[in-house]
């Protein structure tokens, strides 16, 4: 599984599936804080999903429950 960030205008988080057949989106969400281009790579640690927009910083808990 990969998550993947459209840029620069769009602010679409998908997660996708990964197979040689090619790819699938299982989900998507619109980041919606911040302001201007979106341009910084998003980072997976400790169970959370971390993305800067701007001036903002949002953590997203991706941990399995």
């Amino acid at each position: 599984m990969l998550y993947v960030y459209e840029g620069p205008r769009e602010g679409t988080v998908s997660l996708v599936k990964a197979a040689p057949e090619g790819f699938s989106r299982t989900g998507a969400f619109q980041v919606t804080l911040g302001d201007g281009n979106h341009w910084a790579h998003p980072v997976v640690s400790g169970g959370r999903l971390y993305i800067r927009h701007g001036g903002v910083l949002i953590a997203y808990d991706i941990a399995a429950k």
